[in-house]
């Protein structure tokens, strides 16, 4: 893969990737455990609708002054 030549991987024993043990290894709980997520507030459907809406008026005007 090509990811895999990029120097920050370099050292990394891809053939042996999954026979060592992980640096961490999280406590989970069962199957939806989310405990070692961030937790982000709730963001309402009208926030997301307005943003969307604003986004579009400045990308619009954007490209009609190019």
């Amino acid at each position: 893969m090509i990811f895999q030549a990029h120097p920050w991987f370099k050292g990394v024993q891809w053939d042996m990737l999954y026979e060592l043990e992980a640096a961490y290894k999280p406590t989970v709980t069962g199957d939806l455990d989310t405990q070692n997520f961030e937790k982000f507030p709730e963001v309402s459907i009208y926030y997301i609708k307005f943003y969307a809406l604003e986004m579009s008026k400045i990308y619009s005007y954007t490209l009609l002054c190019m």
